[in-house]
């Protein structure tokens, strides 16, 4: 079905929905003013990230999910998703509170950019490690605006896989 919107790669409309990838048949058309931005975004994080593939996963962050560590070769990745690792996946979060369970305290975690105006990270257990609040247990993830993209960072073991997990989708 070909996409009205004319935003294509390698002849494939580019359309993002609850998970897509890159380059397949869209799932779910979007609007023209919605394809523009989410193509810009997609630019923007692929750069970040650094990936030369067309192979990043969009998927839909649940609003409350549970804290994972899985060992992927010889190191432990953070998991958020009920599958197996994956490092192409990227959650997007909508406006609200995102909550995630069962954080263990030697896994604590911070956001990669700190945005309070933006997102916000809370807890009713943190510790403080290199001058840094690290949540552990329950956390509460709030988006408030678009943050464009972030990651959460172990404290005591750093990105573990990473960097860029999330992505802001109006």
């Amino acid at each position: 079905m070909p996409c009205p919107c004319n935003f294509k790669k390698n002849n494939t409309p580019i359309v993002i929905s609850n998970q897509t990838r890159i380059g397949k048949e869209p799932k779910k058309l979007r609007t023209r003013s919605e394809a523009l931005y989410t193509k810009a975004k997609i630019k923007t994080l692929k750069k970040q990230v650094a990936m030369k593939e067309d192979n990043i996963i969009f998927k839909v962050l649940p609003k409350t999910t549970t804290f994972k560590v899985e060992k992927v070769g010889n190191e432990n990745k953070i998991n958020l998703d009920n599958e197996l690792y994956n490092k192409n996946v990227i959650f997007t979060l909508k406006k609200g509170i995102y909550r995630i369970n069962d954080v263990p305290i030697e896994h604590a975690f911070k956001l990669k950019t700190d945005d309070p105006d933006k997102i916000k990270i809370l807890s009713q257990h943190s510790k403080n490690i290199d001058n840094s609040n690290c949540y552990y247990n329950n956390v509460i993830i709030m988006v408030l605006d678009d943050f464009g993209s972030n990651g959460i960072i172990c404290c005591s073991h750093g990105a573990m896989g990473r960097e860029e997990l999330f992505m802001y989708k109006y």
